[in-house]
């Protein structure tokens, strides 16, 4: 019975299962979110540095981008990936409409959906503004980093809200989500709310250096 240590092996085939040999690769991935107003390769302004729901308040993980040549508001950002697998499209974009009417402001949210492991990993919010669709858009990822810039809806007048003090998208993250998060402290301003074209400064929306908000992943 020499070959009886075989027949694992041949009932695994059997079966349609294989044999491990070593676990599966990591891959990484490192999301840059980018200036959410203007479009691609514009400046727009930054109209109140990092607060919450009222600027001035400095502290908080939201910026106020002007309306610089269009209102058009935009889930953007630069999607790295590293490792293998090398999948160009595991990546998913889920949109869903928080809150909106009456003294509420208008809300969506984006959830960046890693499909291979089914875990949201950040979400990105977008306040004053319209939602255009609720279709799941792909988002794309390359070893060098894919700039990915997908139209969410037009800022609007947001008048029910308190907070709220002139045409802006008011964007951010939440806790929302299984990656790691930080947001550039080092680029923008904390709470301090300013006048375009008088004491705010404008960002190129397409710059890495530019970066609002990040995460960061690994599995399988």
């Amino acid at each position: 019975m020499r070959f009886r240590w075989m027949f694992p092996i041949f009932l695994g085939v059997l079966l349609g299962f294989s044999v491990p040999t070593e676990s599966a690769p990591l891959v990484t991935y490192l999301v840059k979110m980018l200036p959410a107003s203007g479009s691609s390769g514009q400046a727009p302004t930054l109209t109140c540095g990092f607060h919450g729901g009222s600027c001035g308040a400095g502290s908080g993980d939201f910026l106020d981008w002007d309306n610089t040549s269009t209102s058009s508001v935009y889930f953007r950002g630069i999607f790295t990936r590293g490792g293998s697998p090398r999948e160009t499209n595991r990546l998913i974009g889920k949109r869903v409409r928080i809150s909106g009417g009456g003294d509420r402001c208008e809300e969506q949210r984006a959830y960046i959906v890693d499909t291979a492991a089914l875990q949201i990993r950040g979400t990105m919010r977008y306040l004053h503004a319209s939602m255009n669709s609720t279709a799941d858009f792909s988002i794309a990822t390359s070893g060098s980093g894919e700039l990915n810039s997908r139209t969410l809806g037009s800022m609007i007048q947001d008048t029910g809200c308190g907070a709220w003090n002139g045409t802006h998208v008011h964007a951010g993250y939440t806790t929302t989500g299984s990656a790691s998060r930080s947001k550039n402290t080092s680029r923008f301003p904390s709470g301090d709310y300013c006048t375009p074209g008088v004491n705010c400064n404008s960002y190129t929306n397409t710059s890495s250096s530019n970066w609002t908000h990040k995460f960061t992943w690994s599995g399988n």
